[in-house]
């Protein structure tokens, strides 16, 4: 009995044994893949530590007085998960070079500590020790500078950890645009602003080993409190000039090299803006050439310096003193002469100057009454229409202006008689010859006639200021119109084309022509080439400009699809030139697309990640013929785009047109680069766009396309009311859903080919099977 209740003791344990002896190899290989993970994870922050200079911060901060150390925090990685909430968009503060602005709070105290994260890019590893001794050097509290308290470099990117200030600080940069009756407007106020500021740069170039350039001073920069202390931001010496283009000093432009002369020609800048009451950025102030520094200085060679001098800081004959002081420091500044550098000391030393504030009168009358009178007076009776043809905005033209420049041919005024584009003005002859000769009823007296009547209204399509007079102007416009219309017929009919006709013996002569009808200041008010197009028409019912026009361009565009335009829409109809015509095609079929999808206003802007980081997460990208963007079932749906080496000045005017648009108005290319530039931010990227058929690269190596979208976004505003706003909510809420990120982890690294798949499930059944007949071979041996 005995040993039949021990045979069913043991008997008993079968089960039990057997599920151990399966489940302990499962938990000691989970175990064993954990452990070798979170090495893996531990060596490559080690070696990220080190990379970025954290062994050699930790040996200078060893030697350093315990004082010093604490002014410095070294974090981890994990730490700044925390502070910033994972980096999640609403931590966001401002995205621009030099990295990215996040918002973050540090509990390690007896209260909360508010802080600003900055993401720099890698620092070089020529760069490191550098790189360390500016932070420990920057560490240190200074009152005219923004403190670095810590850091964080066991990431890809090193990060910085800044004082955060109360939110009633502002730039110098947001009281001169404001203009409002602050009292910075005051001299003391001003001069006040600029002494904190030369101390600033002063300190920072007081670093023995080796001194700091700042190499981003603006007015933006430079942040000032309730009592206008000037705090200048700095991050670390990238060595290269990241600021705008009216900062930089010519040495810079020429060598690329940033030192202490581009400091101090930076800060004449700010000074001259001080003096001004404005922001430098606007160009077209400083004459001809939109040159600052040699508009000011010849200013004040020339003793013209009360012409642009803000009134608001004349208040007295001792604030005149002191502003012609500042003038001079800032033209020696700005001249780069011998004593630059003496004048931003000479900055310091007027911080405590006493002003008086008596108003000054002129003939018995206040003289700001007298200054606003003038200034009604000089206004027209009715606000003047704003122009549809423009030069572009200074900002976008400085990053490339080779992309507004037509390379063979002008159309209009804006480009006329340079000397690149000479050579096409006997074809224009050429071509208005070969339209009179088919079209006998017509003469030049007879066009010439007509466009008379049209002169004033066209001309006030430019505002730019043209130096033709009235009869140069008609003869502009018939040449360089009936050269449009001539030249869009012999495409379309092949039959009009003379055989010595150089445009059409060499497709490089017509594609390079092609591209230089569609920038923005290459145009005809469209009205002045509809009416010449009516009076050479043909009684072949496909000689309608419309389709003429833009069947020439249909190449360039791939969202262009003339098949399915009508030439009848009031959508063509409306269009300003031939780029609005172009513009309004490409985008009136897709207009309500972009309604439904725009979701709205935006407080803040979103981001999308990368195409390498959505493939990660399990997000498929894909081509599609339409242009309705979407993301449906995780996978993006974008439009195919064809990259040559056109294509970056095609977004560029597209762009520049978009910005004449009211603010309620979409910017569908404007949108589109921006959605472009965040998919792609790597030679990574682009390769899986180009597999998935989304793009098409023409330009032959997929390094140039990343740089191309990065630069399409400099010095654009993307605007509240984003055309992508549903799609960029939709991946990033499918984004940060973390079990489809582990199963597009699993899936790209266990199953990213057929044959892979095909063994799991072979070993699914083969482990199947076996556990089928262990459990019938348990069953027969308790039987």
């Amino acid at each position: 009995m005995s040993g039949c209740s021990q045979g069913k003791c043991s008997d008993s344990n079968i089960p039990f044994s057997f599920g151990m002896f399966v489940l302990a190899p499962v938990l000691v290989s989970t175990w064993i893949v954990w452990t070798r993970q979170k090495k893996k994870l531990d060596y490559h922050r080690l070696n990220l530590f080190d990379r970025n200079g954290g062994n050699l911060l930790k040996k200078k901060l060893s030697k350093r007085k315990k004082s010093a150390n604490a002014q410095l925090k070294i974090y981890t990685a994990e730490e700044m998960n925390r502070a910033t909430n994972n980096y999640s968009d609403t931590t966001v503060m401002q995205r621009c070079n030099p990295g990215t602005f996040y918002r973050g709070s540090f509990s390690d105290g007896p209260e909360n500590r508010e802080v600003v994260v900055m993401k720099i890019p890698t620092v070089e590893k020529s760069r490191v020790e550098q790189f360390v001794d500016e932070m420990i050097f920057l560490s240190q509290p200074h009152r005219n500078l923004v403190k670095i308290m810590g850091c964080c470099l066991e990431t890809c990117s090193p990060l910085l950890i800044y004082e955060l200030h109360g939110d009633g600080n502002a730039t110098v940069f947001d009281c001169l645009r404001d203009h409002g009756s602050d009292s910075l407007f005051f001299c003391k106020n001003r001069v006040k602003a600029a002494a904190g500021a030369a101390r600033g740069l002063a300190y920072l170039q007081s670093n023995p080993r080796p001194a700091i350039f700042h190499g981003n001073i603006c007015s933006g920069n430079i942040l000032l409190d309730a009592d206008f202390d000037a705090k200048v931001f700095y991050g670390v010496a990238s060595g290269l000039f990241e600021g705008n283009a009216v900062y930089r000093d010519p040495q810079f432009i020429n060598s690329g090299r940033v030192d202490e002369k581009s400091d101090v020609y930076s800060f004449g800048v700010v000074l001259v803006e001080l003096l001004i009451g404005g922001v430098a950025l606007a160009s077209d102030r400083w004459g001809d050439d939109g040159n600052l520094a040699s508009w000011f200085v010849s200013l004040i060679e020339e003793n013209g310096l009360s012409q642009v001098v803000d009134d608001e800081i004349m208040l007295s004959e001792e604030d005149g003193r002191v502003v012609r002081e500042l003038a001079a420091m800032a033209a020696r500044c700005l001249s780069g002469k011998t004593g630059a550098k003496k004048s931003v000391a000479a900055a310091k030393a007027n911080s405590n100057y006493q002003f008086l504030k008596t108003p000054k009168m002129a003939e018995g009358r206040d003289c700001v009454t007298v200054r606003v009178e003038y200034l009604v007076n000089q206004l027209p009776s009715s606000t003047p229409s704003k122009p549809i043809i423009d030069k572009v905005d200074h900002q976008l033209r400085q990053v490339n202006e080779k992309d507004f420049e037509p390379q063979i041919v002008s159309v209009g005024p804006i480009h006329r008689g340079k000397d690149h584009v000479k050579s096409m003005e006997q074809h224009k002859v050429r071509y208005l010859l070969q339209l009179l000769r088919r079209r006998d009823r017509l003469s030049i007296e007879k066009f010439v006639s007509e466009l008379r009547n049209l002169e004033e209204k066209a001309r006030r399509c430019y505002s730019a200021s043209i130096n033709l007079d009235e009869d140069e102007f008609v003869e502009m416009l018939l040449l360089d119109g009936c050269f449009v219309i001539e030249l869009i017929r012999k495409y379309w009919f092949e039959d009009l084309r003379d055989k010595n006709d150089q445009i059409f013996q060499f497709d490089q002569t017509l594609i390079r022509i092609r591209h230089d009808l569609m920038l923005l200041e290459n145009q005809l008010p469209f009205f002045v080439l509809n009416h010449l197009f009516n009076m050479t028409k043909m009684e072949d019912p496909e000689d309608n400009i419309y389709h003429l026009l833009l069947f020439f361009v249909e190449d360039m565009f791939p969202w262009l699809d003339v098949s399915k335009l009508d030439s009848k829409s009031d959508i063509l109809h409306n269009a300003n030139h031939l780029l609005g015509l172009v513009y309004q095609s490409c985008f009136s079929l897709s207009s309500k697309y972009f309604i439904e999808n725009s979701g709205g206003k935006q407080s803040n802007l979103l981001r999308i990640s990368s195409a390498s980081e959505l493939k990660e997460a399990g997000i498929r990208l894909k081509g599609i013929t339409l242009w309705d963007v979407a993301f449906v079932d995780g996978v993006v749906k974008l439009p195919p785009l064809n990259i040559s080496d056109k294509t970056e000045s095609m977004f560029r005017n597209l762009i520049a047109y978009e910005l004449y648009f009211p603010n309620d108005h979409p910017k569908y290319v404007t949108d589109y680069a921006f959605f472009m530039h965040c998919l792609i931010r790597s030679t990574k990227d682009v390769e899986i766009l180009r597999g998935r058929g989304i793009i098409s690269n023409f330009l032959g190596s997929d390094d140039m396309i990343c740089p191309m979208f990065s630069r399409l976004g400099k010095n654009v505003v993307i605007s509240s009311d984003f055309s992508y706003t549903n799609v960029f909510e939709s991946v990033n809420k499918y984004n940060r859903l973390q079990h489809r990120r582990w199963m597009g982890k699993v899936k790209r690294k266990y199953f990213n080919s057929s044959w892979a798949v095909i063994s799991f499930i072979g070993a699914a059944i083969l482990l199947l099977l076996t556990f089928i007949q262990t459990v019938f071979c348990v069953l027969s041996y308790t039987k």
